[in-house]
């Protein structure tokens, strides 16, 4: 299973930063891997998440989910 999920980080009073966690999970052993991928806006890690779980979806065997 691969879950994406939008992060996001107050950087200062007025300013957050954006980004995306991927995840995958191993069904068997419970093991994972995440990665971080930085984003320039909410709408960009939107757009991430929706890219990542459409690819994995539709290329592989394995299932992605949005998780929020």
């Amino acid at each position: 299973m691969i879950e994406a999920k939008i992060v996001k980080s107050r950087l200062s009073d007025c300013s957050m930063a954006y980004g995306v966690h991927i995840t995958q999970r191993h069904e068997q052993t419970g093991d994972e891997q995440t990665i971080y991928l930085p984003a320039n806006s909410a709408g960009d890690a939107d757009r991430i998440v929706a890219t990542v779980v459409d690819l994995v979806n539709r290329h592989t065997a394995e299932q992605a989910k949005r998780t929020d």
